[in-house]
């Protein structure tokens, strides 16, 4: 049995957020781009630093279904 992967943040007053269902993570409009968010509390959402949204991309897996990929 695959385990299940827990993430952890730390946004920058120290507080730390568990990234541990599929539903806290979304990804919002910019620039012709989506970017992935992350709800923290209540529908208060956070974005990624840099460094962090690559290490995010970097543990992704793609997912094929139906002729098409989804990350």
């Amino acid at each position: 049995m695959a385990g299940i992967k827990v993430f952890q943040f730390t946004d920058n007053c120290d507080n730390v957020v568990l990234l541990e269902k599929q539903n806290q993570l979304e990804f919002s409009p910019f620039n012709n781009d989506k970017l992935p968010i992350i709800n923290v509390r209540r529908n208060l959402y956070a974005s990624f630093t840099r460094s962090c949204y690559y290490r995010l991309i970097e543990s992704a897996e793609l997912v094929e279904e139906n002729e098409k990929t989804t990350l």
